[in-house]
């Protein structure tokens, strides 16, 4: 948690693991504001709600963005000041579905002022769960901004993974978690790669410490042409990015993909599996390419692979796409109106 002022202050509240899309969203969104009126607070830095709402009688905060409806929701419920919430995507893909949580996001949005879905898919499916929600829900994409450091990917993955200098990297990028299923195409592209081996999936994330991460890590260390490197800071992750041949999405559920618009930016062609976040930003053979079996991702890396042509006509429409409809400028003015609906 910061804190930088006596003055009435905006919290910015978030899950904020290193490496993961709430972290990059909650900190862009936060710079929309004055430096010197906001500040920016970990979720998991929170035991219980009291302890919480101390913080927020203590920093004489004024209001409160919060990232999430479950993992903010749960220290919002009974908040004394003026509160919106952005929905993630694992809110109204994954959680909805347990009891206990959908109480949870259920009472916190009754009281907020506002609510915030990444793509259309969001805002319908919000809708669906909280049909009393629609005065105060809005759209907005997620802006794409990119600012890659000097870091060097491919030195860093041969002295790392003993990866040579002119492969083929695709790049995963991806917190180890079931809703992001790292593994999902590791095996077709382990077997894949022993007929290319100038090909290798890198899968970049910070390790969240479950049993899960566990599994892959023990998974990927027996597959051949398939590399896990810790999460990046967030420059040198977009040089890995713009120095990777392909940025891959696997998730089974997206609210909006930071990496896939990240890649767009920095001309890097994309692959993304057929979910419906994914979708709304990824149209196949225009500015991505789109796989729904482990299988199909092959074929498609392939085509890819073979055509310079292709790999041209993705990324030109991809920034054009991203230039169009996740402008800096757009996200700003939303985000300004909206913490002005806390203020007055």
């Amino acid at each position: 948690m910061t804190t930088h002022d006596t003055s009435s202050q905006i919290l910015f509240l978030s899950p904020l693991h290193v490496g993961t899309g709430n972290k990059t969203s909650i900190e862009r969104i936060r710079e929309h504001m004055p430096k010197n009126t906001c500040q920016l607070a970990n979720t998991a830095d929170f035991n219980d709600r009291e302890q919480f709402l101390e913080f927020i009688k203590t920093h004489n905060i004024q209001a409160v963005v919060g990232l999430h409806a479950y993992r903010a929701g749960r220290l919002l419920t009974d908040c004394p000041v003026p509160y919106g919430i952005i929905l993630g995507g694992t809110d109204v893909n994954e959680f909805w579905k347990d009891p206990d949580k959908l109480v949870v996001m259920t009472t916190a949005i009754k009281s907020a002022r506002f609510l915030v879905a990444f793509c259309k898919p969001m805002y319908d499916q919000t809708l669906k769960l909280w049909p009393d929600v629609k005065d105060r829900l809005y759209q907005q994409h997620h802006a794409a901004v990119t600012e890659p450091s000097s870091f060097d990917f491919h030195d860093y993955l041969y002295k790392r993974c003993k990866i040579e200098h002119k492969s083929h990297i695709f790049l995963l990028i991806a917190g180890l978690r079931q809703v992001k299923d790292p593994l999902y195409i590791a095996q077709a592209f382990s077997e894949w790669h022993t007929k290319h081996n100038n090909a290798h999936l890198v899968i970049l994330g910070p390790d969240l410490g479950s049993e899960f991460a566990d599994k892959v890590k023990s998974t990927v260390s027996n597959l051949p042409g398939v590399h896990l490197v810790p999460a990046l800071p967030q420059p040198d992750a977009h040089a890995a990015i713009s120095q990777s041949f392909a940025l891959i999405n696997t998730s089974l559920s997206e609210g909006m993909s930071q990496a896939i618009l990240e890649a767009m930016v920095l001309e890097v062609p994309v692959l993304a599996r057929d979910i419906v976040g994914n979708t709304a930003i990824v149209k196949h053979d225009s500015n991505g390419l789109v796989f729904d079996t482990p299988q199909e991702f092959i074929k498609q890396a392939e085509r890819l692979m073979a055509s310079e042509h292709l790999c041209k006509h993705l990324v030109k429409n991809a920034k054009e796409y991203v230039r169009l409809e996740h402008s800096i400028e757009k996200e700003r003015e939303t985000y300004t109106k909206l913490v002005s609906l806390l203020q007055n």
